[in-house]
């Protein structure tokens, strides 16, 4: 038995007193693959190994395969004839997407100032029979016998997923919060939704995860480590029994083993190897229950959480034909975007103007919460003083288990004489950006001379013919000069063309994806399609590309009369789109997607405003 090396390897990992020479080496940067010939979809080891500390690494095109696991770093450190030396591995587990002789490039690190290239090598990718199709479903390294089942085994004891809500039996669109919760006791190395939740029956909300770990929890006497995958505010739209459906993970999970020739190295750390495991949550069902009848007000418009209402004017005392504000503020929790516009009893003598709507929200842990306002435009137009009336607001909350009623507001308004009231005069305000014009006197004053009257086809000189034929000209040009400067203007207005031009453009973009899909560049593909959904949706709806989110294009969406499953429909293209970009599907999941998002942008074309 050689003692040596153990008293070595125990002085490598607890330290010593004896002071062993470094011997600098050649750097070498080399790449490997566990095997160079496999079937289409069977795993792969690739390693990039350098036996110098490195930093920078860039990785070569893998395009040609699918991803599973990496790039997975590690170091080590080795002994030999009382020499140390150390190496820093990159490492990818993957599978041929296409039969041939696939190459992999040459990869790139940093290291004492210089950059190093790895060898290129080459795949042998053949065809699979269907022996190796059931082999090509175990992770590199694994095979189906006894081990593996307990390694199985180990894995379902050990993580597992769950959704829990913040409420068991909500009112019909009280919100409440969904979230998909990960427990796990092994080290998850990848993670990717295979299957998105549909959520029908509720209008729904995601928030954004900034901190996903939550505190670890005991489940069966277990001490689980716990993360949040996915979480959504959620508002229930008919009252009965809902169900909040599964969310499917692909995940790869690294898992200790045990071999029968264990070396030192395995009996102070043991072995790992990582597995793909697919994870799924089992489905929940909640007890909406519908909002009572008892109390119900008579002007009740559906709104339901917990509001404050403010009513103000910037001026109670003008004169005819000056514009005032009328503002008003609604504050609160629940779905703040569904809020129905405030009802007023305006004066008749008054002009008004659509309201501008503004909505500000937030989304978080604890539901959706913001305001909506509504900003009026008015013009009165003859002098007095007036009553300004808004009616009473009502909305159900859900803590109280009662309808609450905001009473209205009756405000006066002291409008005077204009100071010329002998002719016509403008109002010029600009705050709507539209021209607001002074309505003139609606009677003409009657001349009470002589008429000179002409007998009905006396002449030609002075007749109608004769001034129609004179003018035909002018007003021949007019027209010509009026529809080409129409034709200018509409030119000259880009967003009027990317409005017209936005499902010509998205076309072309599905078109190029098929293409792409077609010749399995998938990470190309996906960001096509997103290009396409994204792309549309930004020049249909004339939002800014450096605004464009998920959460500005649903909330113009709804405005522009797009119907609430298209709009889940383009959310969850969106998500899949993300997610496969850096972990892709397969080819018949790529194929779905493209169908899926070419009828989602048919339907937005026929319905959007």
């Amino acid at each position: 038995m050689n003692y040596r090396f153990y008293i070595f390897t125990l002085l490598l990992f607890f330290g010593g007193a004896i002071n062993f020479s470094v011997e600098a080496q050649g750097t070498k940067f080399t790449a490997s693959v566990s095997k160079n010939t496999v079937t289409v979809d069977e795993q792969f080891k690739l390693t990039f190994k350098i036996n110098a500390q490195a930093s920078n690494f860039q990785a070569p095109d893998l395009s040609d395969f699918r991803l599973y696991s990496g790039p997975n770093q590690s170091s080590s450190m080795q002994w030999v004839n009382g020499v140390m030396s150390s190496s820093i591995s990159f490492s990818y587990v993957l599978s041929p997407r296409k039969v041939g002789t696939l190459t992999i490039g040459e990869a790139q690190v940093n290291t004492g100032g210089k950059a190093f290239n790895s060898n290129p090598i080459t795949v042998n990718a053949v065809a699979a029979n269907s022996q190796s199709k059931t082999q090509a479903t175990q992770p590199q390294g694994t095979k189906q016998n006894n081990s593996n089942s307990g390694i199985q085994e180990q894995i379902k004891d050990n993580v597992f997923l769950r959704v829990v809500t913040n409420k068991a039996s909500p009112y019909i669109g009280e919100q409440i919060v969904a979230t998909y919760k990960l427990f796990y006791r092994v080290d998850v190395i990848d993670l990717q939704a295979d299957k998105l939740p549909d959520f029908k029956g509720f209008a729904s909300e995601e928030i954004e995860i900034k901190n996903n770990q939550l505190p670890e929890e005991n489940v069966n006497g277990n001490i689980y480590r716990v993360a949040v995958v996915k979480q959504i505010v959620l508002f229930p739209q008919r009252s009965g029994k809902l169900q909040i459906d599964a969310l499917k993970l692909k995940t790869v999970l690294r898992v200790r083993t045990q071999s029968r020739r264990r070396s030192v190295f395995d009996q102070f750390f043991g072995g790992f190897q990582d597995l793909q495991y697919d994870i799924e949550s089992k489905p929940i069902s909640i007890n909406v229950k519908p909002l009572p009848e008892n109390g119900k007000p008579k002007n009740f418009s559906g709104a339901v959480g917990s509001y404050s209402y403010s009513t103000n004017l910037d001026k109670d005392s003008v004169g005819e034909n000056e514009a005032i504000n009328l503002k008003v503020v609604a504050r609160g929790t629940g779905n703040i975007a569904l809020l129905p516009e405030p009802n007023f009893k305006f004066p008749v003598d008054f002009e008004v103007y659509d309201p501008k709507v503004n909505t500000n929200k937030t989304v978080s842990a604890s539901g959706m919460q913001g305001k909506k306002s509504f900003e009026y435009l008015l013009i009165p137009r003859h002098s007095g003083r007036f009553e300004l009336i808004s009616e009473d607001f009502s909305f159900f909350n859900p803590k109280q288990g009662k309808y609450v009623v905001v009473p209205g507001k009756k405000m006066s308004i002291q409008v005077g004489e204009a100071g010329n009231s002998e002719g016509p005069s403008a109002v010029n305000f600009s705050t709507r950006k539209e021209a607001v014009k002074f309505v003139g006197k609606d009677i003409r004053y009657i001349n009470t001379g002589d008429a000179n009257l002409v007998e009905k086809d006396d002449t030609l000189f002075g007749s109608k013919a004769f001034y129609l034929a004179l003018g035909s000209p002018f007003l021949l040009l007019f027209i010509v000069l009026f529809m080409q400067g129409r034709m200018n203007e509409r030119n000259s207005n880009q967003g009027l063309l990317k409005r017209r031009r936005a499902g010509g453009i998205a076309k072309k973009h599905l078109q190029k994806a098929s293409q792409l899909q077609k010749e399995s560049k998938q990470v190309e593909f996906y960001q096509e399609l997103s290009s396409a959904l994204f792309g549309y949706t930004s020049d249909k709806l004339g939002i800014q590309r450096s605004d464009l989110s998920q959460q500005s294009v649903t909330e113009a969406l709804r405005t522009s009369g797009a119907s609430e499953p298209d709009i889940i429909e383009w959310r969850e293209l969106i998500e899949a789109c993300e997610m496969a970009r850096f972990a892709p599907s397969s080819d018949q999941d790529a194929e779905r997607l493209l169908q899926r998002a070419m009828k989602n942008l048919e339907n937005l074309e026929s319905s959007i405003a």
